[in-house]
């Protein structure tokens, strides 16, 4: 049993406090030796265990719950791929759940086919550099639904630089991607639009000095829609110097007080047409 005692200094000392008996030929006991062995350093030591077992509790509780709200796909696989472990959002994304696990099924095997060629060749020249992998790609769901997805893989090794398997991260970024696609089919709407109308817009960053044209000023000042923007200098070439200043004016009157303006004015072409526009502005 366990006992205190004081020391020096009035100082208490755990004792493990026993008595070790001593019998005679016949197996009796004759009388007892008292024996104490200071406990303080196994204290010690089990109380710095208990305190990296709670330590370790509580950094599994928070990853376990970063991994449980995490808004990414969070997962871990083996050397050779194969999913060992998964958090919720990663099953949302993929639709691989426990259960599909079981059956074999891996997010490898849901790959887009015109996806999976290029994104198994660069993760696997990637890995063997020991590089993060980064990559957008399809993933098909069994519904038939197909979703995009950013995944970033890296590559994990032991003590002795072998391999062990990846940890990574799976984001959906469908919602980009469709809002991306309908962007472009908006701006291709609209290019075609001013093409049929003959109408062209631009804009002028006054902090930057940036222009943007569309493709279809470009064609209606007879010049290259693939060739860069003119700078706004060279812009004023473009019309006939009797309409120059008037442009001017109205630019710098619409940037001083906010007014619009809407004029006629001749476009001069490089080769040497002149077409005659009606200009509409507002800073």
């Amino acid at each position: 049993y366990e006992v205190e005692v004081w020391g020096k200094n009035q100082i208490t000392i755990p004792i493990d406090f026993s008595l070790r008996p001593v019998r005679n030929k016949q197996g009796e006991i004759i009388y007892l030796i008292p024996e104490g062995r200071d406990v303080r350093e196994t204290q010690q030591i089990e109380q710095e265990r208990q305190r990296a077992f709670r330590l370790l509790q509580d950094s599994e509780q928070r990853y376990a719950t970063l991994n449980r709200i995490a808004p990414v796909g969070i997962f871990r696989t083996n050397a050779q791929g194969e999913c060992i472990f998964f958090n919720e959002e990663y099953s949302r994304i993929t639709t691989i759940t426990t259960a599909r696990k079981a059956q074999g099924i891996q997010w490898i095997d849901l790959l887009h086919p015109g996806d999976r060629e290029r994104v198994l060749s660069t993760w696997t020249k990637q890995s063997a550099n020991r590089e993060v992998c980064r990559q957008e790609f399809r993933l098909c769901h069994p519904d038939g639904n197909i979703i995009w997805v950013y995944c970033q893989v890296v590559p994990e090794f032991d003590s002795l630089g072998n391999p062990m398997g990846y940890v990574g991260t799976m984001t959906d970024v469908t919602p980009q991607k469709d809002a991306a696609t309908k962007l472009k089919t908006s701006e291709a709407a609209l290019a075609e639009a001013q093409r049929i109308a003959h109408i062209g817009n631009w804009s002028f960053d006054l902090r930057t000095g940036n222009i943007t044209w569309s493709e279809e000023l470009f064609r209606m000042f007879g010049l290259d829609p693939q060739q860069p923007e003119p700078s706004y200098e060279n812009y004023l070439k473009l019309l006939h110097p009797g309409d120059r200043q008037q442009l001017i004016d109205a630019v710098n009157e619409a940037v001083a007080i906010g007014k619009p303006y809407c004029f006629d004015y001749c476009a001069l072409h490089p080769n040497g047409l002149r077409r005659y526009h009606e200009s509409r502005g507002e800073a």
